[in-house]
């Protein structure tokens, strides 16, 4: 991962984790053990990065994309871009049961907080507005 972090900001290429990927920020799933990432830029990343191509027990999954729902709201934490949590809501919803099921919890999360967000502007427009005239 500290890898990926320095060459994406080395090289000015986006590497954003894939929904599925994000999961963990979001929601509690046990995940396997392959990171899947979406780039725009699958060549100049295959070039720099050490490792060989395999179907034999890969770490890293590379997808490349320039489909913009996929970076969108991305959330950087960490030194890293995490898919949103939409991003990762809509992966799951098409995954098997398990993963279904981990989305309803994604689900609560982002209802919980658009419900914030609604009380928050509720209650400010309660407020008088007052001026100096």
């Amino acid at each position: 991962m500290e890898l990926l972090k320095k060459f994406s900001k080395e090289q000015g290429i986006p590497i954003i984790a894939t929904g599925i990927s994000s999961v963990g920020r979001y929601a509690v799933m046990q995940r396997g053990d392959i990171f899947s990432i979406y780039t725009p830029r699958l060549d100049r990343i295959l070039k720099k990065l050490p490792g060989s191509e395999t179907d034999r027990f890969p770490n890293l999954e590379i997808i490349e994309t320039e489909d913009e729902k996929v970076y969108f709201d991305a959330r950087y934490e960490d030194g890293f871009w995490w898919a949103s949590p939409v991003q990762v809501f809509m992966e799951l919803m098409s995954g098997d049961k398990r993963d279904r099921e981990t989305a309803e919890q994604v689900k609560v999360l982002l209802l919980k907080g658009i419900k914030q967000r609604n009380d928050k502007s509720t209650s400010s427009s309660n407020s008088p507005t007052r001026l100096i005239v």
